[in-house]
């Protein structure tokens, strides 16, 4: 959100946000539709001010997908307004663009079995050296067998794994640090830790880590505004692990991880809202959402998790 509203801020230039028209959420859709994919990463467009970026022919643009997550945050920014009297309407309402059939069919989708056993056996196995620090491998056995999302996992804490009630979990959250953060409320969850991770020696791996002056599961991780803790261990598994493997299809990438997780619990008939607990989904009806405060047993998440195999 805050990227959206500076990108709003060198579209519109001085004027006021609040003073915004529709004819000026136009010109915003339009600016976004040109806007070229990783211009800040890309030496063709890095440093150069956004006129001038538009103005380099050639370049590939950011997909639908991302110009309607750049509009929805300039939407939330705009509802805000409207409903604290700053702003008599909200400009962007209706400004999303329209992601083709063919495109939601080109997003992310899940491993396969025999492409989850290959990737098992080089973060366990190593043969071929591809994984050579502890971070990329635990990085991804935790999304592997939990189905947390890449940010969760990088910005983990050493004291988010704890033991409740006789049984190991990851508490995911926001706190011990200034720059963790949750992708919504339904995030903040206990995710039980599973037998394969517990066998791997994944407990062995945090109590090395709690050594360490910085309490962080994964220090070398680097933080940005942008992407959080998670660039370098995504970038790692995106662009070297999977080619590497041959897994570099459209579709896969570390986030395919949790599209997995959930795939194959709901093969293995979970039961819905023990899985929306296990990876952070918002339960439906007034039962779950304002009765059942507590929240499941990490014994019940447990044995729900683990049905997660290949």
């Amino acid at each position: 959100k805050r990227d959206a509203l500076d990108l709003l801020g060198q579209i519109t230039g001085d004027k006021s946000p609040v003073a915004l028209t529709k004819a000026d959420a136009q010109r915003v859709k339009d600016v976004l539709l040109r806007l070229p994919k990783d211009r800040n990463k890309s030496p063709r467009t890095r440093g150069l001010m956004l006129e001038e970026m538009l103005e380099v022919k050639g370049l590939p643009v950011i997909s639908s997908r991302t110009v309607n997550v750049y509009i929805g945050g300039m939407q939330t920014f705009f509802k805000w307004a409207l409903d604290n009297g700053y702003a008599a309407e909200n400009v962007f309402t209706g400004m999303r663009v329209k992601v083709s059939s063919r495109a939601k069919e080109r997003g992310r989708k899940a491993f396969s079995t025999d492409q989850l056993q290959k990737l098992f056996m080089h973060l366990t196995k190593n043969p071929d050296g591809l994984v050579q620090k502890d971070t990329h491998k635990w990085g991804a056995l935790i999304g592997m067998f939990t189905g947390m999302r890449l940010n969760e996992v990088a910005q983990l804490r050493v004291d988010d794994v704890v033991c409740v009630d006789g049984t190991w979990v990851i508490d995911v959250n926001d706190e011990g640090d200034a720059n963790k953060s949750l992708k919504n409320a339904s995030s903040h969850r206990r995710v039980p830790v599973h037998e394969r991770l517990l066998d791997c020696g994944f407990l062995a791996f945090v109590e090395q880590q709690r050594a360490g002056p910085s309490g962080r599961l994964f220090p070398d991780l680097t933080y940005s505004r942008q992407n959080g803790y998670g660039r370098n261990l995504g970038r790692w598994f995106n662009e070297r692990l999977l080619p590497a493997l041959g897994m570099d299809e459209p579709g896969l990438v570390f986030h395919s991880l949790r599209h997995t997780m959930i795939t194959r619990l709901a093969q293995s008939d979970a039961p819905a809202e023990q899985m929306k607990a296990v990876v952070g989904h918002k339960q439906a009806g007034v039962t779950y959402n304002t009765y059942f405060k507590a929240g499941f047993l990490p014994a019940q998440l447990k044995a729900v998790i683990d049905r997660f195999d290949f």
